[in-house]
C-alpha cells in the first residue's frame, strides 16, 4: 500500500475485553496488495493514502472474510477478480477477538479467532481456526454462525458503505432507490424474507389439510393405524 497510514487508537484499558472486534488483517496477492499486514485499535481506525493505494481493498477483502459475495462488493463479478494481477492465488486473513461475557464459543476459539480465505483460479475456500492457528472449522455454516453471533451484516449499506454505494444514494433522486437503501439497512428485507417463508409453509400447511379433508378414508386409516 503505497504512501498510505493506518492511524489507531487503542481502548483496551478502558473498556475491557472485547468480542466481536477485528484486530488485524493481512492480505496476500489481493488486488493490488502483494503482501499487507495491519494492526487495528478497538474502536476508530483511519486508514488513509493517496487514490489507487489500496485503502478501499483493505474494506473489500473485510466483506470477503465475512462471506460476501464477489458482486456483493461492486469491485468484481467473480472471486478469481481479486487475485493480484500476475498471481495464481489470492489470502485474507483476518484475527478478531474473542474475549469477555460475548465471546463466540471461547472453550473451542480461546481468545481470538482466525477466518483466513483463500482464492484461487478455480475455487475458494474459507477456514475458522482457534487462537493457536489450529483448523477448527470450515463450512459455510459455522462462517455464518459466527457472523450471526456478532451481529457483522458487511451487505448493510450502513455497515459497510462503499464509494459506489455512498455515490448511488447521494446523487439518486430515484425515491424507489432510496427506499431499497432504508429497507436494506434496517434490515425490514430481512422480515420480509422471514414473513414470505412464514406464508409459504402455511400455504403448504392448508393445502395438505385440504388433501387430507377430500381422502375421509385415509383420514380413519391413519387414526385407525395411530391407535
Amino acid at each position: 500500500m503505497a504512501n498510505s497510514r493506518v492511524f489507531t487508537e487503542s481502548t483496551a484499558a478502558s473498556y475491557g475485553p472485547q468480542a466481536g472486534i477485528i484486530s488485524k488483517i493481512r492480505l496476500e496477492n489481493f488486488m493490488c496488495h502483494s503482501n499487507l499486514q495491519i494492526e487495528l485499535g478497538d474502536r476508530v481506525n483511519f486508514v488513509t493514502g493517496q487514490n489507487g493505494s489500496g485503502k478501499s481493498a483493505i474494506l473489500t477483502a473485510l466483506c470477503i472474510a465475512f462471506g460476501c459475495r464477489a458482486k456483493g462488493t461492486q469491485r468484481a463479478t467473480t472471486l478469481k477478480d481479486f487475485i493480484k494481477t500476475g498471481c495464481s492465488y489470492a489470502v485474507v486473513y483476518v484475527e478478531i477477538k474473542n474475549q469477555g461475557e460475548d465471546a463466540f464459543k471461547p472453550d473451542t476459539y480461546g481468545d481470538v479467532i482466525i477466518i483466513e480465505r483463500r482464492i484461487s483460479e478455480s475455487t475458494s475456500s474459507t477456514v475458522l481456526k482457534n487462537h493457536q492457528g489450529k483448523r477448527v472449522a470450515s463450512r459455510k455454516e459455522d462462517l455464518r454462525e459466527l457472523v450471526e453471533h456478532f451481529n457483522i451484516d458487511v451487505e448493510n449499506p450502513c455497515v459497510v458503505m462503499s464509494q459506489d454505494k455512498s455515490r448511488e444514494f447521494l446523487h439518486s433522486g430515484n425515491d424507489k432507490d432510496k427506499f431499497k437503501f432504508f429497507f436494506k439497512a434496517t434490515l425490514l428485507h430481512q422480515v420480509d424474507d422471514l414473513l414470505q417463508s412464514i406464508r409459504e409453509q402455511l400455504e403448504a400447511a392448508n393445502s395438505l389439510f385440504g388433501y387430507l379433508l377430500a381422502k375421509p378414508k385415509l383420514i380413519c386409516n391413519l387414526v385407525r393405524w395411530r391407535n
